[in-house]
């Protein structure tokens, strides 16, 4: 599911129907690999946006600083 992810990100244009079947083949329903789709693809559009606007994401959510760590631990 993470590599169909980011393979989907990075190089939308090199999917092919063998990405869909390892899916299939690791157990995901037809709903679940659209759910996957849709959110990376989401997220994709969201991330385009943001960088598009120069929006900065909330420190919290950004893994790797200070304040990610800080609330991660606070979990």
């Amino acid at each position: 599911m993470l590599a169909f992810s980011e393979k989907l990100t990075r190089t939308p244009w090199e999917m092919k129907e063998a990405d869909l079947a390892e899916l299939r083949r690791q157990g995901l329903t037809e709903e679940q690999i659209l759910a996957v789709v849709l959110v990376a693809g989401f997220f994709n559009l969201a991330t385009r946006i943001a960088d598009a606007l120069g929006i900065e994401l909330d420190p919290q959510l950004t893994r790797g600083t200070p304040e990610y760590e800080a609330f991660m631990k606070g979990q």
